[in-house]
């Protein structure tokens, strides 16, 4: 009795009932639980054969009777899923299993088995399906294939586009793993083994490569491989994994362009950049000879310029003063470009740079009425006060750093108003940095014209307005600010003026 006791609760517990049919007399045994799977209380109905058919979903019943007869006479095992239909209309799944006991002469006399409601497993099944399936739609969609590798069997599932994506039909691939492996270039096929066994011993937390194939016309082609684990048994040993694969040929291509584009660009660029330096030598040489010889003319007492040659000696010496600055900036900037620019870095209080290029930019100033004036934290000083509050020390290279102040203020004077103003700053940002600014007062500048600053060889419609320059001061300054781990910017409103400045980080 106790062992009986237990077995019916365990068998409720699993809902699972078991079934005793007398062949001969069509008399039918249910234990306790199998009468609220048939969504009946217990013995409200006879339970007799027939009673049982009648239970069952109408598509099911010749299948069930077919599966009794096979058992009965032939002695099959009896193991079928069938639904059946209560008495209020719900449908639910059944899992029966059983055989048939005989008598001496080999008569079935009775059959014996058990019955279990699986209809919240198949439900579930279905839904893991149609999930598959939508996510196989899904992947499928966008053009890549999907594989679904069971791994304690070896068997791989290839959806249809990871087989066409190389070039084959279905049916012609084995669905083994062997396959995926034997497919790969040799090169990758050990990469790609090392990559898989880490991820599934979880010494990588992803699983990704990106590996050669062959194609069934013998071509490669390139794929992205991903895969996750989807399912562990007991041991947390993984046994089921899905992945996706994605034709990245195109852009491997892409990428192998690109990476010829850039070195054939970095050799004309260095190509260039030589040229450009040896001629600027080449040219250095005549151009302080027509200047060293212009002074001369200037300078010989004994036979003294007329009024026009005077002139047209100035005109020379004009000239070739611009000339050679051109000459001197075009180096500049292949040492850049070529990466041959020292650099002297020193702990450097900028106050005493400014007073230096300020001196030097003044005459020049001067001759269009220009006034120059400095401030710290936006406050005006004189030059006395802003002499003694020379505090701001900075890690520059002293003399790059005068070139940068001359050329902001060279721009400053060259395209601001007559008799208009420039004002220098130097201020603290954030405690951290140091902004060194210079603010004009004239025309300003436009967005596009502020997007095009710091380009090579860009005036900026300057010849209009008959200004001189090379276009390639800013670029300079640019790359030398960087190179001294600066940065440099602008602002600017059309009719009001323009504010450059530079940051340095601060060491007081």
């Amino acid at each position: 009795r106790q062992s009986e006791e237990r077995m019916r609760r365990s068998q409720e517990f699993a809902n699972i009932g078991t079934w005793d049919w007398n062949v001969k007399t069509g008399q039918l045994h249910w234990s306790d639980s199998i009468w609220p799977l048939f969504g009946y209380e217990k013995e409200k109905i006879e339970t007799t054969y027939e009673n049982f058919l009648a239970a069952i979903h109408p598509e099911d019943r010749e299948n069930v009777i077919q599966a009794v007869n096979n058992c009965v006479e032939h002695g099959t095992n009896y193991n079928i899923e069938h639904r059946v239909v209560w008495p209020d209309g719900t449908i639910r799944w059944l899992h029966e299993s059983g055989n048939v006991v005989r008598n001496e002469d080999g008569e079935a006399i009775h059959m014996l088995g058990v019955v279990q409601d699986i209809t919240e497993r198949l439900e579930a099944e279905n839904q893991l399906r149609e999930s598959e399936e939508r996510f196989v739609f899904a992947v499928e969609g966008a053009g890549d294939g999907v594989w679904d590798w069971n791994i304690k069997t070896n068997e791989v599932q290839f959806s249809k586009n990871w087989i066409q994506m190389l070039g084959y039909n279905p049916g012609e691939l084995r669905n083994n793993f062997d396959t995926f492996l034997d497919l790969m270039q040799p090169d990758d096929r050990v990469r790609a083994k090392n990559k898989l066994d880490k991820y599934l011993s979880g010494k990588i937390p992803v699983y990704a490569i990106e590996l050669k194939m062959r194609c069934k016309d013998g071509s490669y082609k390139w794929i992205l491989s991903r895969g996750k684990v989807m399912k562990k048994g007991g041991d947390e040993k993984p046994l089921r994994m899905i992945g996706i694969h994605n034709d990245i040929t195109k852009r491997k291509q892409v990428e192998r362009d690109l990476v010829l584009a850039r070195k054939a660009a970095e050799a004309a660029n260095k190509a260039k950049s030589i040229f450009l330096s040896n001629m600027s030598h080449e040219l250095r040489t005549p151009m302080n000879a027509i200047m060293g010889y212009g002074q001369l003319l200037k300078l010989d007492t004994g036979q003294p310029l007329t009024s026009n040659q005077e002139e047209s000696v100035d005109e020379i010496l004009n000239a070739s003063k611009h000339l050679l600055e051109l000459i001197n900036e075009i180096l500049d900037l292949a040492k850049i470009e070529e990466g041959a620019m020292d650099l002297a870095l020193e702990d450097t209080i900028v106050e005493h740079i400014i007073i230096e290029a300020l001196n030097l930019m003044n005459p020049l100033a001067k001759k269009r009425g220009i006034k120059i004036q400095l401030s710290k934290n936006n406050i005006l000083n004189n030059r006395e006060e802003f002499v003694e509050q020379c505090i701001n020390k900075v890690k520059i290279d002293r003399i790059r750093f005068k070139q940068i102040m001359l050329n902001l203020l060279s721009n400053a004077v060259k395209y601001n108003s007559e008799n208009g103003v420039i004002t220098i700053d130097c201020q603290s940002v954030n405690n951290q940095m140091l902004r060194i600014s210079v603010t004009d007062t004239g025309p300003g500048l436009s967005e596009d014209m502020q997007a095009r600053l710091f380009t090579s060889f860009e005036r900026l419609d300057a010849e209009e307005r008959g200004v001189e320059g090379t276009g390639i001061g800013l670029v300079i300054t640019k790359k030398i600010v960087e190179m001294m781990n600066g940065e440099i910017g602008v602002s600017s409103r059309i009719g009001e003026g323009s504010t450059f400045w530079v940051e340095f980080p601060r060491l007081n």
